[in-house]
């Protein structure tokens, strides 16, 4: 018989209460004197073996689960949170950022504390070791020892506890993206080869390699002196097995290939074959199929007693596969004791869970995020003040979510929907393989904002045209197009199912103001002091690369990022006019009233 959540999360809190040693070694709390924008002496009480939280947009969510990767030895937080010439972390001398953890001593039979904090070392600013405890945070001082014996050095040296001894897997689902994902999507071809003339032609080239690798279970595979093969295995039948559950498939094999074929980082393609079907990469798959594989093999291969983080694993997977995840790592609590932590938007990792299980995170009257580590699950949705029906909005990029996200918060619409980058970046992306997957699946409350540029190419297809005449005639274009159907399906069934998709981008589908890219909403607030400095391109994101260039002598990723959240948070605010306000607040007022509808029962 199948077991539910309710059963489950009942079982393993009577489990964890009678054999908690079982569990062991176990982080029991983590506070925080001084970490980010967190109020100062938080605290967040890991009472349950798996722990949710929920939280709207910059409430620190990724951060608490970041600082618990850095917690157990040999492990930094610095690998994640580091400062920038524009995201700068600004430290006392005398005051350091730092969080301090209590897990169970079995030499002292009883909690103690490890303090870790940021330092500089040479070469390294970013650098995160155990510290001395302080007293002014609370901390017990360290029992004197003339010297230590061989088993004491285990959990300590004369002057503070050693880090906890704990594996940690650690998944941001955000980054989780396929080899095929990578390279379609956010590589430059230009950078990888000129011998092609479409990354289509690249693919079709390498995934021939790719193909001899699966059928001859090669390990390893040199092409012009390097290897491109990492691993190469077959998932166990348990597995599989457990994956055909999760989506409702009847899965033969399940291969997973980390390689360089596509990439010149190592990433992951997943061949899957499906009984009486041909098989297929994750080219063809959902990405919430991908990302339910990668979910499933890692924590199933995850240690005994392991500290397992998951950063939104909610994304681009529908609810009922969510309720089955849920279910899933209940399991793998009681056979494996791992340590669970979930940050999520999602209400379907917090059903059945105890009081104490599920943590509130709220920002202060000055802005500190709180923690409420007594939440009840059925209430925190409700506490934040967004349905469990809240609105997801798909944008292209990140620097679409940037523009989006200020508006709203600008606006205070900011608790009606949640605005996320698709997996697969690009109009293309969301148009192909999000919105067809939500729309035959049927996923309610989800929308989606392309940037203007393609709303400028719908138009210009049908010239002559009203706007909502050129846009219906896109939409249709758009539904012709969609792999909706197996290509042997009715052709009056195609025919109506392509009618309804239609109506489906006309009901879903928004669009930013202008006539490029969301840069160019950012750069109209930039001053013109700051526009003038740097020569006119035509193009605003090349103007502010180049303005990042020009003010900070850097043209990387973080800059720009930087560089645009900090302009984007002028918009729509009166001392900082720009010509696309009024577009740009009839848009968050219209996506307020689609979350109204979607919300409804």
């Amino acid at each position: 018989m199948k077991r539910t959540s309710e059963d489950l999360s009942q079982t393993v809190a009577a489990d964890f209460e009678k054999n908690a040693a079982n569990y062991e070694p176990y982080i029991r709390y983590i506070r925080f004197p001084k970490y980010k924008n967190l109020k100062a002496a938080s605290r967040l009480d890991l009472s349950f073996p798996m722990t949710v939280l929920v939280g709207e947009n910059g409430c620190n969510k990724s951060s608490l689960i970041r600082a618990l990767y850095g917690a157990p030895a040999n492990k930094s937080l610095g690998e994640y949170w580091f400062e920038t010439k524009i995201d700068t972390i600004g430290d006392d001398k005398g005051a350091p950022s730092c969080f301090i953890y209590g897990y169970y001593n079995p030499l002292e039979d009883r909690i103690v504390e490890v303090l870790k904090t940021r330092v500089t070392k040479a070469g390294n600013p970013d650098y995160w070791e155990p510290s001395r405890p302080i007293r002014a945070y609370g901390m017990d001082m360290m029992p004197e020892k003339e010297s230590l014996t061989e088993k004491e050095r285990k959990y300590r040296s004369q002057t503070r506890w050693n880090a906890i001894d704990k594996k940690v897997v650690y998944l941001d689902f955000h980054e989780t993206r396929s080899a095929y994902d990578r390279f379609f999507y956010s590589t430059d071809l230009s950078k990888v080869s000129r011998s092609f003339k479409s990354k289509q032609d690249y693919l079709r080239r390498y995934s021939g390699k790719l193909l001899e690798v699966a059928r001859r279970n090669l390990q390893n595979f040199r092409l012009r002196g390097k290897n491109k093969v990492l691993e190469n295995r077959v998932l166990d039948p348990a597995t599989v097995q457990t994956i055909s559950g999760i989506l409702d498939k009847d899965y033969e094999s399940i291969r997973i290939i980390t390689h360089t074929f596509y990439t010149s980082e190592p990433e992951r393609t997943v061949l899957l074959s499906v009984r009486n079907c041909s098989g297929y990469s994750e080219a063809f798959a959902g990405s919430g199929e991908f990302l339910v594989v990668c979910l499933i093999d890692a924590v199933v291969r995850a240690p005994a007693r392991a500290l397992v983080l998951l950063d939104e694993p909610e994304v681009s997977i529908h609810p009922e596969a969510q309720k089955k995840i849920a279910v899933f790592l209940l399991q793998q609590i009681l056979d494996k004791k791992i340590q669970i932590v979930i940050a999520t938007h999602s209400p379907y990792f917090v059903q059945s869970l105890p009081v104490g299980a599920v943590k509130l995170l709220s920002q202060d009257a000055a802005g500190r995020t709180c923690i409420t580590n007594d939440a009840y699950a059925s209430e925190v949705f409700h506490k934040i003040g967004a349905s469990t029906r809240r609105l997801t909005v798909l944008v292209e990029d990140e620097c679409a979510k940037t523009v989006l996200d200020a508006c709203a918060r600008n606006l205070g619409r900011d608790g009606l929907f949640g605005v996320r980058p698709a997996v697969r970046h690009g109009a293309e992306g969301i148009l192909c393989h999000d919105a067809v997957t939500n729309f035959i699946e049927g996923v309610k409350g989800v929308a989606y904002c392309l940037d203007g540029d393609v709303r400028q190419k719908a138009l210009a297809a049908s010239p002559g045209a009203g706007e909502d005449e050129a846009l219906a005639a896109w939409f249709r274009k758009v539904a012709s197009s969609a792999n909706l159907m197996q290509p042997n399906a009715d052709r009056e069934v195609l025919a109506r199912k392509r009618e309804e998709f239609a109506d489906y981008l006309r009901d879903t589908l928004f669009f930013l103001p202008g006539r490029q890219g969301p840069e160019e909403i950012i750069w109209s607030v930039v001053p013109e002091s700051e526009r003038a400095a740097v020569k006119d391109s035509g193009n605003s994101k090349e103007s502010i690369r180049l303005a990042c260039l020009e003010r900070f002598g850097e043209d990387d990723a973080s800059t720009i990022s930087g560089y645009n959240r900090y302009y984007a948070g002028s918009l729509l605010k009166e001392r900082t006019p720009s010509p696309y306000d009024d577009e740009l607040r009839e848009l968050i007022e219209r996506l307020a009233a689609f979350s109204s509808r979607a919300s409804a029962p």
